[in-house]
């Protein structure tokens, strides 16, 4: 791993239905239209089965700092 290539987790715990959690976080794609600046490149890396169980999304982001981010997002629900 090059020195500047760094792996996250992360867990978030909302309160909110899972139905609604699942349309946000299920359609990465659709982070630009939340905040344009800060998401100028998404797309769909892999597709995912119907339940975006295999689904992978390519995130370019920048903000305030002089540096901007390449990552992925797997979206996953963990409905307790």
């Amino acid at each position: 791993m090059a020195s500047n290539e760094y792996h996250f987790i992360t867990h978030w715990h909302v309160k909110a239905s899972c139905e609604l959690v699942d349309s946000i976080i299920g359609n990465g794609e659709s982070l630009p239209r939340w905040r344009p600046s800060v998401y100028p490149d998404v797309y769909e890396a892999s597709q995912g089965d119907g339940n975006n169980i295999g689904k992978r999304v390519y995130l370019y982001t920048k903000g305030w700092l002089p540096y901007t981010l390449q990552w992925h997002f797997i979206p996953v629900l963990n409905r307790l």
